[in-house]
């Protein structure tokens, strides 16, 4: 099972590498680098395999380039990644994915758990 809670990624492609930091909660992912770039979407685990897929749009502000070696473009855009990713990937076990501009490399480590707490929040 995917835990809920805040994980780094680092990532390395064919032009540079850099870090950013995903929240994943009970199958919505958020997140951003430090390039500025946002990441937005959801997940799912596969409960017999335990392969977890992500549907993610990576949203890239104006004259930013990516690692994967496309220029800064004038004006925000952004583009889908869709990954398949093996049981446990947050274990610091590079993980390579494909992307519409070519292959990354990501490193996953979980920072920190967040659990949810079971029925309705607490009063203030």
């Amino acid at each position: 099972m995917v835990p809920n809670g805040f994980y780094k990624i680092t990532y390395e492609g064919s032009t540079g590498s850099g870090f950013g930091m995903l929240a994943l909660l009970s199958g919505l992912i958020s997140g951003i680098d430090e390039a500025g770039v946002a990441y937005d979407g959801e997940y799912g685990e596969d409960d017999l395999t335990g392969v977890v897929q992500f549907h993610v749009r990576a949203t890239i502000p104006a004259g930013v380039g990516l690692v994967l070696g496309t220029p800064a473009k004038d004006e925000a855009w952004s583009f889908a990644i869709d990954a398949v990713l093996p049981p446990g990937f947050a274990s610091g076990t590079p993980v390579k994915l494909r992307t519409k501009f070519g292959p990354v490399t990501l490193v996953f480590a979980l920072l920190r758990r967040m659990d949810l707490p079971s029925g309705p929040p607490p009063p203030m």
